[in-house]
């Protein structure tokens, strides 16, 4: 049974530590691992028709929010954090739970946060749903609650993935 690739690249590190492999060959076998992780994600994301990861993505959201402009959807992709920020300290008050409710209930930058977040255009770490996934078929998981799912891209991969196959 093959490894997840955070146990190889532990493994790899060690190699490493010991003067059997270079920095760079590490380097070099992160990134494939990395991008085998990355291809799992994208195919399972990607609208049909569609190649590129963001391109989707934004593709997506348009459709969502009834917007053809991807430029703009990219911008507003682009600026949801500080757009969130902005209207987290006009509409919540920390100690109102209701009108923290309210605020993730009425907020639309959030989605632009979170699907640019799934994009993996400022990090990885999304790619953690692939390691469970791997996991999950490891060990003939069945069934998997995405607690906390998000824009649902996790339990995208899973269904796709059918962690039990």
């Amino acid at each position: 049974m093959e490894q997840l690739l955070s146990d190889r690249l532990k493994d790899l590190w060690r190699s490493v530590d010991q003067n059997q492999l270079s920095a760079e060959d590490f380097g070099t076998k992160q990134e494939h691992g990395l991008d085998e992780y990355r291809s799992t994600w994208k195919q399972a994301l990607l609208l049909p028709g569609h190649e590129d990861l963001q391109e989707s993505l934004l593709s997506e959201l348009g459709k969502y929010f009834a917007c053809d402009d991807l430029g703009e959807i990219r911008r507003r992709c682009n600026d949801a954090v500080s757009a969130m920020k902005r209207e987290w300290e006009q509409a919540v008050n920390p100690n109102d739970a209701e009108s923290i409710e309210q605020f993730y209930d009425d907020t639309q930058s959030y989605l632009y946060d979170l699907m640019w977040w799934h994009s993996l255009c400022d990090d990885d770490s999304p790619l953690a749903c692939v390691t469970a996934l791997h996991f999950a078929q490891r060990h003939g998981c069945r069934k998997c609650l995405d607690f906390g799912a998000g824009v649902g891209s996790g339990a995208i991969l899973f269904a796709l993935g059918r962690a039990g196959s």
